[in-house]
């Protein structure tokens, strides 16, 4: 993902030095005589310029902080996010017990997935496999643990996608804006909240030999 920021600033920067150029081309063709501008030239150009503008308006709308997708904020879904062209990160229910394999494999997605202006990273295709539920001990410092409660050690075959936001005037990656990672028998723990619901997360830092340039996950 940096490398795709560095690669984003660079056109950018190279996009604004190219209408520069454009730009003054154009005001020496205003003033050259009359033939040359009966040649077309000044039009060409202006046409160039508007490409370059699409182009400069999708790059600063996602190298800047922007503003959340609206697909984000749209309730239950799954919804496709406009920016990565993926389904949005899922929402937790509220799961009072020790969840089952099935739920834990949801509470994994919803508590792992997120979006930012820049990345969105979603897990799929999550099997679980649970050990039997234990009582919390000091180093289980979870976020928000509630300790009073169980929790449920298991270890998780999944699939992860790291996507970046569609460019297409400039990087031309529509269906190929996702790093894909796989997990294999990774560590994971689910617990229980102060507010009440269960969250499951995998203990274990990305896969190593991501498979680049994948399409970005529309379900669940």
């Amino acid at each position: 993902m940096k490398k795709f920021l560095a690669v984003t600033a660079v056109l950018l920067m190279a996009l604004v030095a190219f209408r520069f150029m454009s730009n003054s081309a154009v005001a020496e063709a205003a003033a050259a005589p009359a033939g040359v501008q009966a040649g077309g030239q000044p039009t060409a150009l202006q046409k160039a310029n508007a490409a370059l503008d699409a182009s400069s308006a999708e790059l600063q709308k996602y190298v800047s902080d922007g503003t959340p997708d609206p697909a984000s904020a749209a309730g239950p879904g799954p919804h496709l996010s406009s920016r990565f062209g993926s389904r949005t990160p899922r929402t937790c229910p509220a799961i009072a017990s020790p969840p089952s394999a099935g739920q834990a494999a949801g509470l994994v997605q919803c508590t792992m997935d997120y979006e930012s202006p820049q990345q969105a990273r979603l897990h799929q295709d999550i099997a679980v496999r649970l050990s039997a539920p234990r009582r919390p001990t000091n180093s289980d410092r979870w976020p928000g643990i509630d300790s009073r409660f169980p929790v449920v050690d298991f270890t998780a075959n999944a699939t992860v996608y790291l996507c970046g936001p569609i460019l297409e005037a400039v990087m031309h990656n529509t269906g190929s804006n996702c790093d894909r990672y796989q997990y294999q028998d990774a560590p994971g723990i689910c617990w229980k909240n102060l507010e009440g619901g269960y969250r499951c997360q995998i203990n274990a830092g990305l896969p190593t030999n991501p498979k680049r340039s994948q399409g970005p996950p529309t379900t669940y």
